[in-house]
C-alpha cells in the first residue's frame, strides 16, 4: 500500500471513530456533521468522503473506494471473538429513518467469522428504497477473499434485534 492511500485510509477511519460518539453508543453523543449520533446529516461530511475498512489497501476496488458519499449512519461492530450476528440499534434505527423518510444512507456492519475473521458489508440505501450491498471478505481466511456487489429491490421490517432485512436481492458480483 502506498503512504497516501494508507494515509488516506487513517484519515477516514479517525473521522469514521470520531464520528461514532462515544464507545458506550450515546444516543446524543455527536456524530457526523454535528449531528447527534444515529441521525443522517442532510449533506455530505466534509474531509474524506467514505468510510473504508481499516485493511484497506491498493487491492480495494475502485467502486468501492471512490463511491458516492451518502449521509453516514455510523459503524455497528461485533466485539472479537463473538460469533454470530451483533447489532447496533443507533446506528440501524438511523438507516430505518432514511428509508422512512425516502432518504439515502449508508451503514457498515462489522461481523466476525466462526474464526474470527472480520467481514465488512456496506448497506447503501438508494432514492428508490433499493438497497446496495458491498460485502468485503478479503479478511475471512475460509471465503472468497473478494468484494461483491448485491443489489436488492427493498428494506424491510423485521421482528427482533436486527430490525430490518433486505429483499429482492439478486446474485452477488464481483467488484
Amino acid at each position: 500500500m502506498g503512504i497516501g492511500r494508507a494515509a488516506a485510509a487513517m484519515v477516514v477511519m479517525a473521522v469514521v471513530v470520531m464520528g461514532c460518539g462515544s464507545a458506550g453508543g450515546s444516543a446524543s453523543s455527536p456524530g457526523p456533521s454535528g449531528t447527534a449520533a444515529g441521525e443522517v446529516s442532510s449533506s455530505a461530511p466534509a474531509g474524506p468522503a467514505v468510510w473504508l475498512p481499516e485493511w484497506a489497501d491498493a487491492r480495494t476496488p475502485e467502486a468501492v473506494v471512490n463511491r458516492r458519499p451518502l449521509p453516514f449512519c455510523g459503524v455497528e461492530e461485533a466485539p472479537v471473538p463473538r460469533p454470530g450476528e451483533f447489532t447496533d440499534a443507533t446506528v440501524r434505527n438511523c438507516f430505518w429513518a432514511a428509508r422512512l423518510d425516502g432518504r439515502e444512507a449508508e451503514f457498515v456492519s462489522i461481523q466476525p467469522t466462526m474464526e474470527g475473521d472480520r467481514i465488512a458489508t456496506i448497506y447503501r440505501l438508494r432514492p428508490d428504497g433499493g438497497v446496495d450491498v458491498m460485502l468485503d471478505s478479503t479478511q475471512d481466511r475460509f471465503g472468497g477473499g473478494g468484494w461483491t456487489l448485491t443489489t436488492c429491490d427493498k428494506l424491510v421490517e423485521e421482528a427482533g434485534d436486527r430490525l430490518f432485512g433486505v429483499d429482492g436481492c439478486g446474485e452477488g458480483q464481483p467488484i
